[in-house]
């Protein structure tokens, strides 16, 4: 090769690594936005200290396995805190227990404390600051990406080397944003934290695994490594406890030699670290609520904990789980994000309330390529196919399993399957690459395969993006809501904006705006948004009925008021805040009357 051929090469293969380090950059910097803007929504308190997992970290610090949290004294006075009704009052603002473990008169975390461990706990010995929850979801998230682009480049530069990098590009696109977490960075709270750090987590360890396949001098130590990692995922998130069978893939495709201890030694790296963490994570369990299986579910304080005799787990669940996981699709609204939610169906006996799943073969079809994905096993060399192969399994175990295990559970909603389809998006990944091989002499049909998967990937991406913000109107008013009982009134009027430029029909928005323009002195533009919204609604609002009255109770009015105030008890018989503003008023109005 020439100097010429040579510098242009480089030039080149640059601009092929530039074009995917800008697809990443651009995933990374949308997973950012989604948690930033929408994710921040979630977020009832500004100072990261207050949240669950510093309040974990903080209890570590102190010595103990409990949050550094005080019980309030009138919760801890009830017969049974465990009652939802009863805990209601405390499980929110200004109190904020709602999702904690309350255990002979102290406060947990359910689950495992991996998140805290891996980040929580590193960022403040290093900073020394709180990590934010919205900071954390995006580390993990990250992590996560990063992980499988390694081991969508790795399988690119060993197995698919002729493939273009805009294909490559287009692949790294699909496993940051056709993966369910977009979706599940849109609620960045104590329930999706460990989710995304067990995502990481088995990306990593699958990585591990492919690295330990391919590098076959350091085998044992690259298998230990997913083992470890492998094993965090599982203190973080317990359900994914039977996906640890992908560590089994390395030795299957080690060959068998009894008078050797090569496989022995393997065996033991696939094990021994996996074991040690779990045994940990029991340990924990122990110190806390005194069993090994008990990670604090049954003690959470959450609208619905109870669920009497019905079985956490069982095949009653599996067709119904099936089909709202995997084939149902969502519905389309008129206006932007475009989405709304799946018809559920009726549900099988003592299953819970869902959370807007979605039927991911139909909702997210580029998935539907992961059948493609023997194609290229087929289309190698023999010497290369044990490897591949080994990256194929360890991907169809990784997402397989865990579906199983989810669809076998007594709840769906769309966090839970940020635990399997990721997998599934590497596995449709490599039925993309096997798909561009066993084409490469046939370019036409090339084409118009190109055309048929970009498509997929294409209403894939956009899916998850628009999924993204289903949930910001209603997260922008609950926040709005906060931030008018905390009295922090700029923000409360901008959350509601925000919610009413998505949904201009939002009633319960445009009167929460209306109140908090009316605290901050703005009377007219208050009294506006009243009339607006009872406008919107033809069937009217009592509470906006009610508040409207007041303010023009407040200037001096009565008869419009007082026909607000009937209205609102038409609407609600029981309004007795209605009821009595409504009598108060009628007395100055017949002392205003003058006698004939």
């Amino acid at each position: 090769m020439t100097p010429g051929e040579t510098d242009n090469s480089r030039r080149v293969g640059g601009l092929r690594l530039a074009l995917i380090a800008a697809s990443c950059a651009a995933v990374i910097a949308i997973l950012s936005s989604i948690a930033v803007l929408v994710g921040r929504t979630l977020e009832a308190d500004p100072d990261p200290a207050h949240a669950n997992y510093n309040l974990l970290l903080q209890g570590f610090e102190s010595g103990h396995l409990n949050l550094l949290k005080e019980v309030p004294a009138g919760f801890a006075r009830l017969p049974d805190p465990y009652d939802p009704v009863a805990n209601g009052p405390y499980r929110f603002h200004p109190y904020r227990l709602h999702d904690m473990s309350y255990y002979r008169g102290k406060f947990y975390l359910y689950f495992g404390a991996t998140p805290v461990l891996l980040a929580y706990w590193p960022w403040k010995a290093l900073t020394g600051h709180f990590l934010g929850n919205e900071g954390a979801a995006i580390g993990f998230a990250a992590i996560g990406f990063l992980a499988a682009t390694g081991i969508l480049l790795m399988t690119w530069r060993r197995f698919f080397p002729a493939t273009g990098a805009g294909v490559v590009a287009a692949c790294a696109l699909a496993l940051g944003l056709a993966d369910g977490v977009p979706v599940l960075l849109q609620r960045p709270g104590v329930c999706e934290i460990p989710i995304c750090c067990a995502h990481a987590l088995v990306m990593l360890a699958i990585l591990a695994i492919l690295l330990s396949i391919l590098v076959p001098a350091r085998r044992g130590a690259w298998l230990a490594a997913a083992s470890l990692v492998y094993g965090l995922a599982v203190a973080s998130r317990p359900s994914l406890l039977f996906g640890a069978v992908i560590l089994a893939v390395p030795l299957a495709l080690q060959p068998f030699s009894p008078g050797a201890g090569g496989r022995q030694r393997l065996a033991a790296a696939a094990v021994i670290p996996i074991s040690l963490v779990i045994a940990g994570m029991l340990a924990y369990n122990v110190l806390r609520f005194g069993s090994p299986l008990e990670f604090g579910q049954h003690y959470q304080l959450l609208v619905g904990s109870y669920r009497g005799a019905e079985p956490t787990f069982s095949l009653r669940y599996l067709l119904y789980n099936l089909r709202v996981n995997f084939i149902e699709p969502v519905h389309l609204a008129g206006r932007f994000p475009f989405v709304a939610d799946i018809s559920a169906g009726p549900m099988p006996r003592g299953h819970a309330a869902i959370e807007s799943p979605f039927g991911v073969l139909v909702n997210t079809p580029v998935t539907l390529l992961a059948l493609a994905a023997p194609l290229g096993i087929r289309a190698l060399l023999p010497t290369d196919r044990p490897g591949l192969r080994g990256l194929t399994w360890a991907a169809a175990l990784a997402f397989a399993v865990p579906a199983l295990t989810l669809c076998l559970f007594w709840g769906a909603c769309s966090r839970y399957e940020v635990d399997f389809l990721p997998p599934l998006v590497l596995l449709a990944v490599l039925g993309i690459l096997g798909l561009e091989s066993a084409l490469a002499e046939r370019p036409a049909a090339r084409r118009i395969t190109r055309t048929g998967w970009g498509c997929l990937l294409a209403i894939s991406i956009a899916f998850n993006l628009c999924a993204s913000l289903q949930h910001y109107p209603e997260q922008s008013f609950e926040h709005g809501r906060l931030m008018l009982e905390e009295g922090r009134l700029p923000e409360a009027i901008a959350d509601n904006t925000e919610a009413l430029r998505f949904q201009p029909k939002y009633t319960s928005a445009r009167d929460n705006l209306g109140v908090a323009l009316a605290r901050s002195g703005r009377a007219d533009q208050a009294v506006a948004q009243f009339r607006l919204a009872l406008a919107l609604d033809s069937k009217g609002d009592s509470i906006t009925c009610y508040n409207l009255a007041l303010f023009l109770a407040q200037r001096g009015e009565t008869r419009e008021p007082i026909e607000l105030l009937r209205r609102a008890l038409t609407l609600d018989p029981k309004f007795t805040p209605a009821a009595a503003a409504l009598r108060r008023l009628e007395g100055i109005s017949a002392a205003a009357t003058p006698v004939k």
